[in-house]
């Protein structure tokens, strides 16, 4: 039923426009992977090579250019009509249902706690009121069923960081092999070399050419 409504919905909010789709055997299409067959051959030896190369750059830069220009042409349409409406149409579900259920599960979890923690409070009592016949009280029950689905609580273990100084270094060196750790390290270091430095521990830094292209 849920699911429905938010078909229908979507539905009532769609936008009807055309576009133009471009065709997969465009001769541009072509002639770019050319230019790229020709940039991997390329292995300047003299002066007028140096010359040819450059006129082949400046040339290729102007086709970069004018084809991100039409892709804006084509892409910006569909994303202001589109994209952008329905992004925002479906934000406002998203957004508080993921709230909702994250407070739901949060209130459930709390109440799962709270009723383990008087489980064992009771448990140290009743060991030290008889200790010779233990008895174990029940724990709160960790699967709730209903009629469209059910919850089943789990233990997951949960962590903060209070003092990032106290971290063994071996962990903070897996952090940094990972994905985001390595492009947080690039930003550190590139910001630091921007800044003037030359010499860090670890790290090889060393000048390199970089061809700017302007067109006229």
């Amino acid at each position: 039923m849920v699911t429905q409504a938010i078909e229908a919905a979507a539905t009532t909010a769609l936008m009807s426009f055309r576009f133009l789709m471009p065709k997969e055997d465009d001769p541009l299409v072509w002639e770019s992977g050319d230019w790229r067959r020709k940039a991997q051959k390329v292995t300047i030896k003299t002066e007028k090579g140096k010359m040819e190369v450059n006129d082949m750059l400046i040339r290729v830069k102007g086709l970069l250019k004018d084809a991100e220009e039409k892709k804006d042409q084509l892409l910006k349409p569909v994303k202001e009509q589109l994209v952008r409406p329905m992004e925002r149409f479906f934000k406002d579900i998203i957004g508080p249902l993921e709230d909702a259920e994250r407070m739901f599960k949060r209130a459930l979890s709390d109440y799962l706690m709270k009723k383990e923690e008087e489980m064992r409070e009771l448990a140290a009592i009743l060991k030290d009121v008889d200790s010779a016949n233990s008895i174990v009280p029940l724990a709160p029950e960790i699967k709730l069923e209903s009629e469209d689905g059910k919850s089943v609580a789990v233990d997951v273990w949960k962590f903060g960081v209070e003092d990032v100084s106290k971290v063994p270094i071996q962990y903070l060196r897996q952090a940094v092999e990972t994905t985001r750790g390595k492009e947080a390290l690039d930003q550190v270091i590139r910001g630091t070399v921007a800044g003037g430095i030359r010499t860090i521990p670890g790290v090889r830094i060393y000048p390199e050419k970089t061809i700017v292209v302007t067109l006229k």
